[in-house]
């Protein structure tokens, strides 16, 4: 089938150019950093060298081929996949449209306080030293970094980067489905109406949050590893380990997690490790080699950051352990400062008994119905819903899991999805990280022919529906409105008062989600976490 093979052509030839984004934009952001003029916005160059490469990856020949035969599978309601394109393409254009437009919307807090508002005031001070008054500068911000370049380049911030990710998770998703299970095209429609389809996912479509971004980047790293790409895997992996100060810390616990339930599992004769149900593990994979390229990419992704934690918070990870490197002479300004950083780390990590704070066996029982439905108005205590389709997967997740412990395989994938929820839980209550674990439940279950049933299906439609519904009448305001007109009332102040700040000047203001600053800031709002009363 023809379109099949085009679909196919795409998923080889585009599925990771967003890797190539999020590295080109690293690059250029500490170049125009460390050696350009202080300004406040960044050139052209990372989106140009970036389409640049979209165009030579486009005309370039695919020497990998094809997953093996397109096959097809007779018999699934054509009404149904019809209506599925229909219905991604409606969320995918109003996804487009809001990514146009400046960030402006309630769930962009994160990007006001320090996603994009940081990167901008190291370019305005020049140099990466430590933002006196700023908390969120000591965070861990390499993929904001990344991002940075293509934000910054155009008059007002956008979000047209975030988007394209999006687009290459979808692409990274179904490549890796195809990798584990069926090949067929019925997997990546079905993988694309899921994705779609679910609530949490379309929530930040188009937005300038970031979290489908480390989304994107931790299952583009699997697709790598079992495409044997171990250079691109371990890069992937590794703006994905730095992405947050929690991250290495989630991460290592994940991993310690898994390897103490593979020995425990062999001691019970299960000898069969398998990625998924029907894709056994190769027989050598090079876990040397990742390792050792992950710690090469260490140095120069998450190496600026530990620097900056460790002379500034005396910790490797901020805001973990604030002090603990400390001299010790408590007299010193520096030390005055750490004690009032240590004031702050706390009351940050304090954040996550904010999304409910009950850990028992059946608050746990409870949260895998409650965190995927509205609550109260539309959000829940897990903060917004992860939505229908992770409820249409739970069963058959379930399923595989008690099909490995009755085989006695040892499915990694599956049981990443585990260790992660459980971490989850022991951590943070927001949904928002959740975003991993629920995107390989929806790879694992779709991968699988004996899933592809018309019920799912039409539970896919209904939730992509919904989706589409739900965006056109949360963003109708803002169709057809000037992008200024759309800005929250401090930004409009903050682009009226650059008109008098003189260059290299710098501004006291009593707020410090200054993302649209074209000058140099001086946050005084002290009573909030991201704002620091320097000795």
């Amino acid at each position: 089938m023809e379109g099949g093979n085009i679909f196919e052509k795409i998923l080889r030839k585009f599925s990771h150019f967003a890797s190539l984004i999020i590295i080109v934009g690293y690059v250029v952001y500490w170049v125009e950093l460390l050696f350009f003029k202080p300004s406040s916005h960044t050139s052209y160059f990372a989106a140009f060298f970036s389409l640049i490469l979209l165009i030579f990856i486009f005309f370039r020949k695919d020497k990998y081929g094809v997953h093996g035969n397109n096959q097809e599978e007779k018999g699934f309601p054509k009404l149904i996949i019809y209506a599925g394109i229909l219905l991604s393409a409606v969320v995918l254009l109003i996804g487009l449209y809001q990514s146009l437009l400046p960030p402006h919307l309630i769930q962009e807090t994160d990007a006001f306080n320090y996603h994009i508002t940081i990167p901008r005031q190291l370019l305005l001070q020049g140099s990466f030293a430590h933002i006196p008054w700023s908390v969120g500068d000591l965070y861990f911000l390499p993929v904001d970094f990344a991002l940075a370049p293509y934000w910054l380049c155009t008059t007002l911030p956008n979000k047209i980067p975030q988007f394209v990710i999006l687009l290459g998770l979808i692409l990274v998703s179904c490549n890796l489905a195809k990798k584990i299970g069926s090949k067929s095209n019925l997997t990546s429609m079905l993988i694309v109406f899921a994705i779609l389809g679910s609530q949490n996912v379309a929530i930040q479509s188009g937005t300038a949050m970031i979290d489908l971004v480390l989304c994107y980047l931790m299952i583009a790293a699997l697709d790598s590893l079992l495409e044997g790409k171990v250079l691109q895997s371990a890069l992937e992996f590794c703006f994905y380990f730095w992405s947050k100060s929690f991250m290495p810390v989630q991460n290592i616990l994940i991993l310690g997690i898994l390897f103490l339930v593979i020995l425990v599992l062999k001691k019970f004769n299960f000898k069969k490790i398998n990625w998924s149900v029907d894709c056994p593990l190769p027989n050598e994979i090079s876990l040397k080699k990742f390792f050792a390229w992950f710690v090469i990419f260490s140095i120069f992704v998450g190496g600026p950051f530990i620097y900056k934690s460790v002379k500034y918070a005396k910790t490797p990870l901020f805001p973990f352990f604030v002090g603990s490197l400390s001299s010790g002479e408590s007299d010193s300004d520096d030390n005055k400062r750490t004690e009032a950083l240590a004031k702050k780390a706390e009351q940050i990590l304090k954040v996550k008994d904010d999304y409910d704070s009950d850990r028992s066996i059946s608050a746990f029982l409870k949260h895998l119905w409650i965190v995927a439905v509205p609550e109260k108005d539309v959000n829940n205590r897990y903060d917004y819903p992860i939505g229908l389709v992770y409820l249409l997967c739970l069963g058959p997740f379930i399923a595989i899991i008690l099909k490995g412990f009755k085989e006695k395989k040892v499915l990694l994938l599956p049981l990443f999805v585990v260790a992660s929820w459980y971490v989850w839980w022991l951590g943070s209550h927001q949904s928002r990280y959740l975003y991993v674990p629920v995107i390989l439940m929806i790879i694992i279950i779709l991968s699988q022919k004996e899933f592809h049933r018309t019920i799912l299906s039409v539970g896919l439609a209904v939730a992509l529906a919904l989706n589409a519904l739900s965006l056109y009448r949360a963003y109708k305001n803002d169709f057809g409105k000037p992008a200024l007109e759309i800005l929250r009332d401090k930004d409009k102040q903050l682009l009226l008062l650059a008109r008098d700040v003189k260059p290299g000047g710098a501004v006291e203001l009593d707020f410090h989600d200054v993302a649209f600053a074209e000058f140099k800031v001086r946050a005084t709002n002290y009573n909030s976490v991201f704002v620091l009363e320097t000795p």
